[in-house]
């Protein structure tokens, strides 16, 4: 005669699982239920996994039959977390496990029982899934199974290992499933936003560019509004904006106002603080009333400390740091990519 595996349902403790026994028949009948092919309704356990993106894997210790079977505590958390990656979530590394992220747990109980005058070895296989979960009652979190599955397997003590690993690659291969299922189904989070600020650029196309006279500088340097301004221009050109003439400013249009401002530092001596200010202003009307103002929808500044020998090499490299960021961000305001900062 040779051993069979079935799969029957027995009045157990643990209601609506699968027992898996090892006997010995001449014959096994086996049937299927045929089901129409359609998509399949998530239970909330399963739908409780739609935004798992990282998870801890942890196996405790296995009874003491379970590892003279051949089962490995570390091997099972391991070869878990390669189905579990194959379905896109990340598994946290065995040393470093997350307490605040949700955890799969494999919990497995060894008992006996005694089956038409045979005592066989019972093994209750559960899984679990651990996670924040908020209660409105008691306006709390707490951490709670939202996901249990479970097998048993009875068996001679000796022939344990087959139908044992046969349920836990079921266990698991459903957890996956559930899983990838779930994800799938899960509403799409809303696409993320740029800030205000730099949204306020998005349909800017013509804008005005007014450079303050500069203060006098220390010692010999020199540098004039009329040439900060000129290379300003050629930049915001070079991201398509057009430039009204200097001497022909459009009121209409949004300005960009750059100052620059300086302090002479006391201590240490021969020290210059500059502070150098980015505001674009630009007409708006008050939501709700019948209001047009001017409002800075967009500002930005730096501030350096510098002696008289280097006051030009700083003031440039501020000048350039500020118009790059800003042409960076006409650049995001145009474009229909999710921010990714």
């Amino acid at each position: 005669m040779t051993n069979h595996v079935v799969t029957t349902t027995r009045a157990l403790p643990v209601i609506g699982i699968s027992v898996a026994i090892a006997l010995s028949a001449a014959h096994t009948a086996t049937s299927e239920m045929m089901m129409p092919n359609r998509k399949r309704e998530l239970s909330d356990a399963a739908r409780s996994l739609a935004h798992l993106n990282r998870i801890n894997v942890h196996v405790p210790m296995l009874p003491r039959q379970l590892v003279e079977a051949g089962f490995d505590a570390k091997q099972i958390e391991d070869d878990w977390s390669k189905v579990i990656r194959k379905s896109g979530v990340e598994v946290t590394d065995r040393d470093a496990r997350d307490t605040n992220l949700p955890t799969l747990r494999l919990q497995a109980q060894l008992g006996d029982v005694e089956e038409e005058g045979v005592r066989l070895a019972l093994c209750i296989q559960t899984i679990t899934v651990i996670q924040p979960a908020f209660f409105r009652k008691i306006n709390r979190s707490l951490y709670v199974p939202t996901y249990v599955s479970a097998k048993v397997t009875m068996a001679h003590e000796g022939a344990l290992r087959e139908p044992v690993q046969e349920n836990l690659t079921v266990l698991i291969s459903e957890f996956a499933r559930n899983l990838r299922e779930a994800r799938a189904s899960a509403p799409t989070k809303p696409r993320r936003r740029h800030p205000d600020n730099v949204r306020s650029l998005a349909g800017i196309r013509k804008i005005n560019v007014h450079v303050v006279d500069l203060p006098r500088l220390p010692g010999k340097a020199a540098i004039s509004a009329e040439t900060i301004r000129g290379e300003w221009v050629a930049k915001l050109r070079d991201a398509d904006l057009k430039i009204t003439d200097a001497d022909d400013a459009d009121p209409t249009l949004p300005t960009l106002h750059v100052d620059i401002r300086v302090t002479t530092i006391e201590t240490p001596p021969d020290r210059y603080l500059f502070t150098i200010g980015l505001k674009l202003i630009q007409p708006a009307q008050l939501k709700g009333h019948d209001l047009d103002i001017d409002v800075v929808s967009f500002s930005d500044m730096t501030a350096t400390i510098a002696s008289a020998d280097n006051v030009i090499e700083f003031l440039r490299t501020n000048l350039e740091m500020l118009i790059d960021n800003l042409v960076k961000n006409i650049r995001r305001a145009r474009s229909r990519k999710a921010p990714t900062e």
